[in-house]
């Protein structure tokens, strides 16, 4: 085993590394930090759409429900709901993806035994996985959307990315 202890299967490895080499106040301002910055993430994502949503309702590209305000606040609260449902809604599927023993990912309801609840990025890693296995790319498909061979794209077969 190396100096660094068995870090492969810890999901947070700065945490042990912050209080074995520097001292148990690192982690907690780690923590502190990281989580302070998750909420200002947060905030700023769902102020960013409110105001996408707002504008493109105002400008008739949605509904023009979106672009309404608030009589007395003058807030677009249309906009906020439905945000605010929407990250709802999001949280509440991701709150279901879970790790099979395996190691492969799925949805359900994690038991302990042999699923496990993941959090993260393993959840969109796991949208992206099951979307390609949907579409079942071809490899012309996966070289053009990876951009690796530009000459071609303009050739590509059956694939709407390249024209």
């Amino acid at each position: 085993m190396s100096q660094f202890g068995n870090l492969t299967g810890n999901s947070t490895p700065y945490y042990p590394l912050a209080s074995t080499y520097v001292g148990g106040f690192l982690q907690a301002l780690m923590i502190v930090a990281i989580s302070t910055s998750a909420l200002a993430y947060g905030l700023a994502f769902h102020n960013g759409m409110v105001r996408y949503l707002y504008a493109m309702g105002r400008e008739g590209i949605l509904g023009k429900v979106f672009g309404k305000t608030h009589p007395r606040y003058r807030s677009p609260n249309i906009a906020i709901i439905t945000q605010s449902l929407f990250s709802v809604l999001l949280i509440l599927f991701f709150a279901l993806v879970v790790q099979k023993t395996d190691g492969s990912l799925g949805f359900g309801i994690a038991d302990g035994k042999t699923t496990t609840q993941v959090d993260g990025i393993l959840p969109y890693t796991w949208l992206a996985i099951t979307e390609a296995n949907d579409r079942d790319l071809s490899p012309s498909y996966a070289s053009c959307a990876r951009g690796v061979e530009r000459r071609r794209w303009a050739t590509c077969s059956g694939s709407s990315i390249c024209t």
